[in-house]
């Protein structure tokens, strides 16, 4: 009976498991994790609640969204009270 070493690289925000081995690769998969936030500029009226409660300081001074570190939880998005930022699919792995 041969003996079988399985490894998981788990980490799908930075799968790097590769960098150490050079596995086989027996299986690929798209990963779509959280969502990434967008605002829409023409019904942003700019009124920073967004960046106030971004807790990822994912949207900066003149309201935009980092997209290296927006992490998708939709905080932004629940307290806009002009509806102008939308969730989209994002791929992370």
């Amino acid at each position: 009976m041969k003996d079988y070493t399985i490894l998981a690289d788990a980490d799908v925000d930075a799968a790097d498991l590769y960098l150490i081995f050079t596995p086989d690769v027996k299986e690929k998969r798209e990963y779509q994790g959280l969502k990434l936030a967008k605002i829409d500029e023409d019904l942003c009226t700019k009124c920073g609640l967004c960046r106030d409660a971004c807790r990822f300081d994912a949207i900066t001074e003149d309201i935009q969204i980092d997209d290296f570190k927006c992490e998708g939880c939709g905080l932004c998005y629940h307290v806009c009270p002009e509806k102008a930022i939308s969730l989209n699919e994002r791929i992370s792995g």
